[in-house]
């Protein structure tokens, strides 16, 4: 990735990732609760999106990848600079913009999969694509 700007300040710092180490965590009841909420009045259309993809897909595989082929078959668009969308945002992103930046594409999906009964969260951070 490049920028236009000049440097300003410089820092280096060390990361180390374990991906794996989540993968083998044995969730809570108090997890899955906490990664099902769902905030208690907005979005309608989403939950009506889920509710009838639900209704055809009860495996919840199929319904995942039911999801994605949605992100991937509709003509959505990664944009820094997306329209405002205040009220019933991830309808708004979901339905009518289709256009976001990563924020809107991962709590559209945790949405929606919360919905679909599946619990989800968003984690957040940087991720370097060089292994050093």
């Amino acid at each position: 990735m490049f920028n236009r700007q000049p440097m300003v300040s410089q820092y280096q710092y060390a990361v180390r990732s374990y991906p794996e180490a989540l993968a083998i965590q044995n969730y809570t009841l108090a997890d899955q609760q906490l990664n099902l909420t769902l905030p208690e009045k907005c979005n309608n259309r989403t939950p009506e999106w889920v509710k009838n993809l639900r209704t055809q897909l009860s495996n919840d595989n199929d319904f995942v990848q039911a999801v994605l082929t949605f992100f991937v078959t509709q003509p959505f668009v990664f944009t820094l600079r997306p329209d405002v969308m205040l009220v019933d945002s991830v309808d708004r992103f979901l339905f009518d913009n289709q256009a976001g930046f990563c924020s809107h594409y991962a709590s559209a999906l945790a949405y929606s999969l919360r919905l679909g009964g599946i619990p989800a969260r968003l984690v957040t951070g940087y991720q370097d694509d060089e292994i050093g």
